[in-house]
């Protein structure tokens, strides 16, 4: 009974439930338009899985791929975190997406802030 929730190794069902498991470096992200046109964006909290480009620009540009398709060239703004309050140990911050201009805010979990640059106190 024990083998029942783990298929072998190897096998058909252990390659399918291989494909349905997250990456690690996946992470749930909200963000919203606050001034500006963000192509892909709106003024409504938007929540995908979304990952960071772990290398940052040169200009200390963070790349966030929220969602499939949407690459977000972002800027943090400093002095801008605050406690999101919409769920448990969630943060927002601002920041300027670098190619459109547009203001946004982020929320993510307290964990994922390093991947911004970000380190709470």
């Amino acid at each position: 009974m024990a083998n029942s929730f783990r298929p072998s190794e190897g096998s058909l069902l252990d390659r399918l439930l291989a494909k349905t498991k997250r990456h690690p470096d996946v992470f749930d992200c909200g963000v919203r338009v606050r001034a500006g046109e963000l192509p892909g964006e709106s003024r409504r909290w938007r929540r995908k899985d979304s990952t960071v480009d772990p290398l940052p620009g040169d200009d200390g540009t963070v790349t966030l791929f929220h969602g499939a398709a949407n690459a977000l060239r972002l800027r943090v703004a400093p002095g801008s975190l605050t406690d999101a309050g919409h769920r448990p140990d969630e943060y927002a911050f601002d920041a300027v997406e670098q190619t459109s201009g547009a203001t946004v805010r982020i929320s993510v979990s307290g964990a994922e802030l390093h991947r911004f640059g970000i380190h709470a106190e």
